[in-house]
């Protein structure tokens, strides 16, 4: 699991799914980072997940509010087993130059 330096935007879609945009460290490989002798390095990068509603225990009821749904999150630990999915808008930002 990769740690969330910081939660972007949360909103509900239009399934009453909660949308998390985040910023993950160790996501964007670093191009050029590795060596014969030396690792990959990896950067930060925005990245999205959707909580499934069928995960939310039904008494709770969504209100699209991004405080409200952080309490949710939190209460529920919604976000502990989530995959991400990295928010490349073309190929060129797939990876960062040195």
């Amino acid at each position: 699991m990769h740690d969330i330096l910081s939660i972007e935007s949360m909103h509900l879609d239009s399934d009453n799914n909660i949308v998390v945009t985040a910023i993950l460290e160790n996501i964007a490989y670093i191009k050029g980072s590795q060596t014969l002798y030396d690792p990959p390095e990896y950067a930060p990068c925005l990245c999205q997940t959707i909580i499934d509603n069928d995960g939310i225990p039904p008494w709770v009821k969504l209100v699209n509010d991004e405080e409200e749904l952080e309490e949710v999150i939190n209460r529920y630990g919604l976000l502990s087993h989530q995959m991400w999915e990295p928010i490349i808008e073309d190929d060129s930002d797939r990876y960062l130059d040195d």
